[in-house]
């Protein structure tokens, strides 16, 4: 998939996104001057790499993100916090664990962000909980409490959910999907249920807030087939819900795909 493939509309998104980044990261020149701005510049570098290249989770442990899971599960690292279990099953180096997390985690942004570059206009509605979604998977400090960034994901899969309950036509995607978010669901009142040392202590260890990101992920794979395919889709219910939403590609130039979903919901 090459940039030549894209429609004209995501070509200007991606360019509209270059010149919006390029210009947040200039603006704070007028305020701060070339020289002290650079000062803040280099200063905020050498934290972050001070963070990122500790190779272990001495910063917000126990990370739910790809991260932290291969740092406790392929290295002998101990945990920040002595009395968690160790549940390592190999002992890679920890830089290996890093540069994996990095490759896992650039491989999965890119392949979802040309995705929906390329997705059907009735969809785009649902990328913005797929956005979030990725995000807690790949952010390199996923604390359980900072997953309140899922919030907006699992409103959208209610959504979702409903719309394929109400479907005319069962699809077995739109099924399995629904399936999935309930085991989500299911999975995160388990954790709330057990939230008792050391039950707690071991499904952070392992992980299962990323577990239960997986399956909602892949819920929402299985439901853009659904919504992409589906013949028994209902135009209206999808449209009204795109509107709530606003999806995230309509703040980079894409109002007019946007545009046309009551075009489709008048026509159907």
């Amino acid at each position: 998939m090459c940039s030549s493939d894209l429609p004209p509309s995501r070509r200007r998104a991606v360019v509209w996104f270059g010149v919006g980044l390029a210009a947040l990261w200039i603006a704070p020149v007028a305020i701060f001057g070339p020289h002290l701005y650079g000062a803040l510049l280099r200063d905020w570098y050498v934290a972050m790499h001070r963070v990122a290249t500790t190779y272990s989770e001495f910063y917000y442990f126990p990370g739910q993100s790809i991260r932290g899971l291969l740092l406790r599960w392929l290295t002998p690292v101990a945990p920040a916090l002595s009395y968690f279990p160790r549940i390592n099953i190999a002992s890679l180096d920890p830089k290996i664990a890093i540069y994996l997390w990095i490759i896992i985690a650039g491989l999965l942004y890119g392949t979802f962000a040309l995705w929906m570059l390329r997705s059907d206009v009735r969809t785009l509605w649902m990328w913005d909980a797929v956005a979030f979604v990725i995000y807690s998977m790949i952010e390199p400090y996923a604390v359980k409490s900072g997953l309140i960034s899922l919030a907006p994901a699992v409103i959208t899969a209610g959504c979702v959910f409903s719309l394929v309950n109400r479907s005319k036509t069962k699809a077995a995607s739109g099924c399995w999907a629904n399936r999935l978010f309930v085991a989500a669901a299911a999975l995160s009142l388990f954790q709330a249920m057990l939230q008792y040392k050391p039950w707690q202590q071991y499904l952070l260890s392992f992980g299962m807030d990323f577990w239960g990101e997986c399956l909602l992920l892949t819920a929402f794979v299985l439901w853009i087939q659904w919504a992409a395919g589906s013949e028994g889709l209902e135009l209206q219910n999808l449209g009204q819900a795109a509107d709530r939403s606003g999806h995230a590609a309509g703040l980079f130039g894409l109002t007019t795909e946007r545009e046309e979903l009551p075009t489709l919901t008048r026509r159907a």
